[in-house]
């Protein structure tokens, strides 16, 4: 006889750990997509921020000059270093130099060497002299010159006269004079004469063939000094 008593049906295993696993699976997900839109809409730091390196070159500053025979002259110091490109942190402006120039002789000349605003080297004074300016007068039209470049919105930097073998003593007083009134209203010197200068203001022997200007040996010397100066000048 049959029993009345029924098996009791297997319980189902699909409840056990499997619907665990399933959710841990799914959790990690949503937190790999939630990590992925963050990096998403996380701004980039490449454009973020300008480059430190882009904006640490200043810009350029402008050096003009108003001048005689000295910066006129072929193979010069200017030539060799402002309008070579050789003086870091510089570009060339105004060029307003002209053969045996007086200082009296530039004065029509202040706008164009200022118009680009910026350094300008006043050099002038030999040929002064050699038309029979005294150095007292020769100081005085020299610091007018200055004064126009500053009534012009531009700075001057006042040159040096160079050595002289006819002139050499009132070369010197000039110079200081020149050192002195630059010093008075707080202007930049560009002493050039230095490194060539002899005994009494005149030539170190074998730097110039006519005794006003200088050879190229000399010409190399005073540019040396010229880009080391105004490389500082530039620099502020």
């Amino acid at each position: 006889m049959a029993s009345g008593h029924r098996p009791r049906p297997k319980r189902s295993r699909r409840g056990g750990p499997l619907p665990y696993i399933g959710l841990a699976v799914l959790a990690v997900a949503a937190v790999a997509l939630t990590g992925l839109a963050l990096t998403a809409t996380r701004p980039s730091d490449a454009g973020g921020s300008p480059s430190a390196s882009a904006s640490s070159t200043p810009p350029a500053v402008t050096v003009s000059i108003l001048g005689d025979s000295h910066a006129l002259a072929a193979g010069s110091w200017w030539r060799q270093t402002v309008e070579a490109g050789a003086v870091d942190g510089a570009s060339q402006g105004a060029f307003e130099a002209y053969e045996g120039a007086t200082a009296a002789d530039l004065v029509e000349h202040l706008d164009a060497a200022t118009a680009e605003g910026g350094l300008v080297v006043v050099q002038a004074g030999t040929f002064d002299l050699a038309a029979g300016r005294t150095a007292g007068e020769t100081a005085t039209d020299v610091a007018a010159l200055w004064q126009g470049v500053l009534d012009r919105g531009a700075t001057p930097v006042a040159a040096l006269l160079p050595p002289s073998g006819d002139r050499g003593t009132d070369t010197v007083d000039v110079n200081t004079r020149l050192s002195e009134g630059a010093a008075d209203r707080g202007i930049d010197v560009l002493d050039l004469t230095t490194p060539v200068e002899g005994g009494e203001g005149d030539w170190k022997s074998g730097l110039t063939d006519d005794g006003i200007l200088a050879n190229p040996t000399a010409a190399a010397r005073m540019a040396q000094a010229a880009d080391d100066q105004l490389s500082a000048l530039v620099e502020g």
